[in-house]
Order: structure tokens, then sequence, then C-alpha cells
């Protein structure tokens, strides 16, 4: 538990000194002021416009840290040859990759923990009642950082953070569009295409199943279910990838 410790805090310490980080976290204060000066313009659409806004400027700023902090995790201490150092130490490298998702997991979450403080501040300026809703959102938002974190540092393993930051956008996109593609092919005359709808979920991860935006905005109902049946979901794929990235990183040769 130390040495996964030490690489945590080591990874936590490097993406604070990284300016990706701050960039990000602008953005997303950002969007939460644009959300205000847009519900000015539309005074009975305020409510509805902040919550959106806001929850997708926290929602798009960990996504974007997961995706491109998380495609140099491992990149830079291969280039840097630093992993050298550190293998040296007793650390091994299941323990190395827990400490760099971890790191980045603790970045990610007091993004959405400062974002989501500030978000409910502005409710309070516009008078909107936070509920328990809004709160499962953010944690949705959460599970979705940690999938896509995981993806990025298995992706991370193979190749270079261009190409990971690609690959990235597109399966992240492919995850939200999954449920529209399905729904849009359901009527198709192309039986590969009703297929590919249908099993398209069983190979890539559905991110919607973490998306409660839309159930803040109409007030509709979030149960304890949904909730854990989307951790277990986050679980089960972030084991597959974690566990590609642990059987890819054994076997790679750094010398």
């Amino acid at each position: 538990m130390r040495s996964i410790y030490f690489v945590a805090l080591n990874t936590f310490k490097e993406l604070t000194r990284d300016k990706t980080f701050y960039v990000l976290f602008v953005f997303g204060i950002f969007m939460l002021g644009f959300s205000m000066a847009l519900a000015q313009l539309t005074a009975t659409e305020q409510h509805r416009l902040t919550v959106d806004f806001g929850l997708t400027g926290i929602h798009l700023s960990v996504v974007a840290l997961s995706i491109f902090a998380g495609s140099t995790l491992v990149f830079r201490e291969l280039e840097k040859k630093t992993i050298l150092y550190l293998l040296s130490k007793p650390i091994s490298r299941g323990q190395f990759l827990i400490g760099k998702f971890l790191g980045l997991f603790v970045i990610n979450f007091i993004t959405v923990a400062a974002l989501g403080a500030m978000l409910v501040f502005l409710f309070k300026v516009i008078e909107w009642q936070t509920n328990l809703v809004f709160y499962k959102a953010l944690f949705g938002i959460i599970l979705e950082s940690i999938l896509l974190l995981s993806i990025t540092l298995f992706l991370g393993v193979l190749v270079r953070p261009t190409l990971v930051v690609t690959v990235s956008i597109c399966l992240f996109l492919i995850g939200h569009w999954m449920n529209g593609f399905k729904a849009l092919m359901v009527d198709s005359s192309s039986t590969a295409m009703r297929k590919l709808s249908e099993f398209l979920p069983s190979f890539l991860p559905n991110l919607e199943n973490f998306n409660w935006r839309n159930h803040v905005i109409e007030n509709y109902p979030v149960t304890m279910g949904d909730v854990m049946n989307a951790s277990l979901y986050c679980i089960f794929w972030c084991m597959i990838f974690f566990s590609l990235s642990y059987f890819t990183f054994r076997r790679k040769d750094f010398v």
C-alpha cells in the first residue's frame, strides 16, 4: 500500500503542476458563468439552462482531464526513463498502474467537488433548490470519468498520447451515441446495421448509463437501483480495461 500511495501522491503533485488541469478547471468555471449569463436572456428557462450548462461544463472538464491527462500518465515515465528508477524500488508494475490511476482519480474528484460546489452556489443565487438527483448526476459524472480513465490507461500502455486521445474521444462519442443509434436502427431495412446496434453495447461501454443530467432538469427520479447498476457496470468495465493494462504492461520491455 505504501508503494501505491507513493506513486499516487507523486502523480497527484505532477498533475497539479500541469497547465492542462488549470485550463480545464477554468473552462468549467467559464461554463458555469456562461450558464448564468445565458439564463438572464431567457428568464422562463433560467433554471433549466443553468442546470444544463452547469452540469455539462463539469462533465466536459472531467472527461477532458481523464482523456488528455490520462493519455500521458504512463508515456511520460517511459519517455523520461523514470519508469526504470521507479521499478527498481519495491514497486511492482501493477502497483505502479494503480498508483497512476488513483492519482488522476483524486484530481477528477476534486474537480467535480469544486465545480459542483460552485454550481450549488449559483443555484442559490437563482433560488433553485438542489435535490438528491443533482448529487446523483455528479456521481454519474465521476463514474464516467473513472471508466474513461481506465480506457486511457490501457491505451497509454499500447500507443503514443496522440493516438490515445483520438481513440478515447471516439469511444466517448460512441458511448453516448449508442442508444440513439439503436433506436434509429429499429426500423432499418439493413439487417447488418440492426445487428450492429444490438451487439455494440456488448463490446464497448455504454456511457449513457451514467448520464442523469436530464433527470435533474426534468426532476425525474434516479433510484438507488440505477446508481447501484451504474456503479457495478463501471466496476465491470474498469476491471476489464485494467486487467488488459496490467497484462500488456507486464510484458513491456523498457530497455
